[in-house]
């Protein structure tokens, strides 16, 4: 549900409280997303009050929520099925289920061609970033077996090498 507009406002509220707490020379934009993708739900549900969540997984979420989460029409399908949920857990917990033991193999393909892999983005860069771009992405491959792809098709060249150097 991370990626859901139900929950968009806190993940940006989470995200500001997290560049503050950070020092300055780790404020990276790549390592505040990794520090949101996280610990974003702990906080969710240690920090957000019940009575606002309740409405949410009390409702019946539509295919779109969903699709937004895991761009999986199949996916999607099933949890607008299964919904309303009674918690987050139950919700976190049969996604997980959903992903891993239930799920499509084309499912999986359909996720991962809808973001950005890395020869895209080099498409787009200025000449410097762009080598190094299709240099990282080569290693990224030779060492993980696939190609590295980012979570979001919004990053600019710079912020996607900044990522994969980390990785």
């Amino acid at each position: 549900m991370v990626n859901s507009p139900t929950v968009e406002k806190f993940i940006d509220d989470f995200r500001a409280i997290t560049k503050r707490q950070l020092r300055s020379r780790t404020r990276s934009q790549s390592h505040i997303d990794s520090v949101v993708h996280r610990e974003f739900p702990e906080w969710f549900k240690r920090e957000v009050n019940p009575i606002m969540i309740n409405p949410v997984l009390d409702a019946k979420l539509e295919e779109r929520d969903f699709f937004l989460c895991g761009t999986s029409i199949w996916f999607s399908k099933a949890m607008v099925q299964a919904s309303p949920f009674s918690s987050l857990e139950q919700a976190t917990s049969f996604a997980r289920d959903l992903w891993f033991n239930k799920l499509l193999i084309q499912s999986w393909l359909n996720v991962f061609s809808a973001h950005l892999h890395i020869d895209q983005a080099a498409k787009f860069a200025p000449g410097p970033i762009m080598l190094e771009l299709e240099q990282f992405g080569r290693k990224y491959c030779r060492k993980f077996g696939f190609v590295f792809i980012t979570s979001t098709d919004k990053k600019l060249p710079h912020q996607i090498l900044e990522e994969v150097k980390v990785r």
